[in-house]
């Protein structure tokens, strides 16, 4: 028998992060995240974070080709890939907006309301 098979190991973790506030707080330990009471608003922090972080970096992208753009001077490969640049940073931010609100959408649904930021 492993030592660190599936069963082994899933289920007193999963214990541990059910049984893990109730030890926190008789210990009397304080909370470090400011208000963040519940794993769901973690996991909401970190998602909103991720994507802000990823549309900004499309962002970038956005700005980076259109600089690329106009320094390109009519040279047809430049222009060609400033384009690509372009297009592609849109899709991302299209899809980063998507995500959102499907995020949004979903915890609406599962009752843990709208995703605030």
């Amino acid at each position: 028998m492993r030592i660190f098979s599936k069963g082994n190991v899933f289920l007193p973790a999963v214990i541990s992060v059910w049984t893990l506030p109730f030890t926190v707080s008789a210990a009397g330990i304080t909370n470090p995240l400011n208000g963040i009471e519940t794993v769901q608003e973690l996991l909401t922090n970190i998602i909103q974070w991720l994507l802000g972080l990823v549309g900004l970096l499309a962002l970038f992208a956005l700005v980076a080709g259109g600089v690329k753009l106009i320094v390109s001077f009519g040279k047809e490969e430049s222009v060609k890939s400033a384009k690509q640049i372009i297009t592609w940073a849109v899709i991302g931010l299209i899809v980063v907006i998507a995500s959102y609100a499907l995020i949004a959408i979903v915890s609406g649904f599962l009752g843990a309301g709208p995703a605030e930021g």
